[in-house]
């Protein structure tokens, strides 16, 4: 149900609206994560976090930005670097900060 909510949520969203919905669109998509078929599919929700957490550690919510920089690098897997160096790259960058943020 989440999941098609932000299906719904994504369609209507444009690309210069993304960041505007990041946080909404992140949060539905991760309620259906188990319904990801392939590594695109999760590589896209893998952006979609890591834009929520870029937006989260701009307005100093970190512990949230962990939360979404996590579910990225969950989603990514182990094979990413070979797959999506520069994704999991800025996933890994952007998390270290935030946990050097939160220490």
């Amino acid at each position: 149900m989440h999941y098609r909510i932000g299906e719904r949520l994504l369609a209507a969203t444009s690309e210069a609206d993304l960041g505007e919905h990041i946080f909404d669109l992140s949060n539905q998509l991760n309620h259906g994560v188990s319904l990801l078929a392939t590594s695109d599919d999760r590589d896209r929700l893998a952006r979609f976090n890591l834009l929520a957490g870029a937006k989260a550690t701009k307005s100093t919510a970190f512990e949230a930005a962990r939360n979404y920089l996590l579910i990225a690098w969950d989603l990514l897997g182990p094979h990413a670097w070979g797959r999506e160096y520069d994704l999991m790259s800025k996933v890994t960058e952007l998390l270290i900060e935030v946990e050097y943020s939160l220490a």
